[in-house]
């Protein structure tokens, strides 16, 4: 028994679908996609576990058919996915960053060259994914994506992690255009201001006051965003955080440091900073100081931030 719900494709029936089902069987398929290749799946052995046929979970992942509410709740349980899902648009577990393998991407396909040293959660993207969307679009983003042959259902799972040559792609492709320049680094970094580009990490700072707080609870948990830098407070104040960023190890097999790219990743890092530190006090008046550069000629970043 097909326990589905009709989906978008009615023209045969001559029922209409209003754009809200049509979003929903959108999200739906996507996440279904995700979570499938997520668990290592494919159509059948969902299929067959859900006691559907194939050919349903086919016209599902393809925006067609909408899952019943039983349905929906068995494939979260199968595939280890929260229900809540179909509500945020993304997968997440927020488990913190190991440095990954290039066998860890399940069912996903992923170029080569972005499957070592994976050290970088979708998550820690969010910010360039959106402002290349903001810029070229859903359909430029999908194009972007299968020009550099990476799976657009990846990014999909906030936790699942790809090295840093992604990054340093996407921006690379905003510079070439001439979209990112040191100009546009406020608006990129504005990100660090929005809940989504922080899935449900973003409960951490919600309750969290003052500026130098904030940014301190954003620093204990980098690891549930990357592992390519270790984060340190030096020192602490009610007026004032020291902050270091250490490159590991592995960065060294990344070229990440070149030229106008490191200039304009260094300078965005002090953005995000101060934009999440006085996210919820944009009226007050903080001050960046940069002690040490690790993009020019520094061991590592280190930062002071203080309230004026």
């Amino acid at each position: 028994m097909e326990c589905y719900l009709p989906g978008l494709n009615h023209q045969a029936s001559g029922i209409r679908v209003n754009t809200q089902e049509k979003l929903s069987a959108e999200r739906i398929a996507t996440l279904m996609r995700a979570a499938r290749k997520r668990a290592g799946l494919g159509q059948v052995d969902i299929a067959q576990k859900l006691g559907i046929s194939q050919g349903a979970v086919s016209r599902t992942e393809h925006g067609i058919l909408i899952p019943s509410a039983p349905i929906w709740f068995d494939f979260c349980k199968l595939t280890d996915i929260s229900p809540d899902s179909l509500v945020t648009g993304f997968i997440e577990k927020s488990s913190p960053a190991l440095l990954e393998s290039p066998q860890g991407t399940a069912g996903f396909k992923i170029h080569s060259r972005y499957t070592t040293d994976r050290g970088s959660k979708i998550r820690a993207m969010l910010p360039f994914l959106s402002f290349f969307e903001s810029i070229y679009g859903s359909q430029g983003m999908k194009q972007f994506l299968a020009s550099i042959r990476v799976d657009p259902d990846f990014i999909v799972d906030h936790d699942n992690q790809i090295n840093l040559n992604f990054c340093m792609d996407i921006a690379s492709r905003l510079i070439k255009d001439g979209h990112l320049k040191a100009r546009s680094l406020g608006r990129l970094a504005k990100a660090a201001n929005q809940r989504e580009s922080h899935g449900s990490m973003h409960s951490h700072y919600d309750s969290v006051d003052g500026a130098l707080n904030r940014l301190q609870v954003l620093l204990r948990n980098a690891r549930f965003y990357e592992c390519n830098f270790d984060y340190k407070i030096e020192d602490f104040s009610s007026t004032s955080i020291q902050l270091s960023v250490t490159p590991n190890e592995h960065l060294k097999r990344f070229n990440y440091k070149n030229d106008e790219l490191g200039d304009l990743l260094c300078r965005y890092k002090q953005h995000y900073f101060q934009q999440f530190a006085f996210a919820k006090s944009p009226s007050k008046e903080g001050q960046l100081i940069e002690k040490e550069c690790l993009f020019h000629g520094g061991t590592r970043c280190v930062y002071e931030i203080s309230v004026v």
